[in-house]
């Protein structure tokens, strides 16, 4: 992990589909950590939210308040506000315009780790023509997540139209009568 003037820290770089013409490639975009307390990451947040919000996303307000309260809630050992950008370098002044997906993940002391939300900017999930733009930007967050928190299972709580998403990256739901409760296990 490269940390730069105690702001966004590059943690590593995640694969990705890009469309190119006709086709998807493999493209390599950067994996970083948001630092709650500094002030330049949180503008970032910010500005991502109000522009993905007029798109129709949720999760990432949930994530800027989260990340603007005053105390970590009690059972929480760490909590890691993640984003995925197309932002190459230069993560002291991350640009909301380059955010493509972001996350907060729970590192928890008592029970199994907790993935509260993760998004993806919603003009990305908008096909053109048929065709989305990126693929696989969810899927790179939760193969991160699943390669670095692998000593306890990991809990989502997910929406109904993403339990299919979550079922293709070897969730489980422990219930049909609660098939959003899901869960990775190690």
């Amino acid at each position: 992990m490269n940390r730069i003037n105690f702001t966004a820290t590059h943690i590593k770089d995640v694969p990705v589909l890009k469309r190119d013409k006709d086709t998807y490639k493999n493209e390599k975009v950067a994996l970083v950590e948001l630092d709650k307390n500094d002030s330049s990451d949180l503008k970032a947040l910010y500005k991502a939210s109000v522009n993905w919000n007029l798109n129709g996303a949720t999760h990432i307000s949930s994530i800027f308040f989260d990340a603007t309260k005053d105390n970590n809630y009690p059972n929480v050992e760490k909590e890691h506000y993640l984003a995925i950008t197309k932002q190459k370098n230069k993560f002291d002044n991350l640009r909301a315009e380059d955010i493509i997906g972001v996350a907060l993940f729970s590192e928890l002391d008592s029970c199994d780790n907790e993935l509260s939300y993760l998004e993806v900017r919603p003009d990305l999930k908008t096909q053109r023509n048929g065709q989305r733009e990126y693929k696989k930007i969810g899927t790179a967050m939760l193969d991160f997540l699943k390669e670095t928190y692998n000593q306890k299972d990991i809990f989502v709580n997910s929406v109904p139209s993403a339990i299919d998403f979550y079922k293709k990256n070897n969730f489980e739901s422990l219930s049909d009568n609660f098939q959003s409760q899901m869960y990775y296990f190690v």
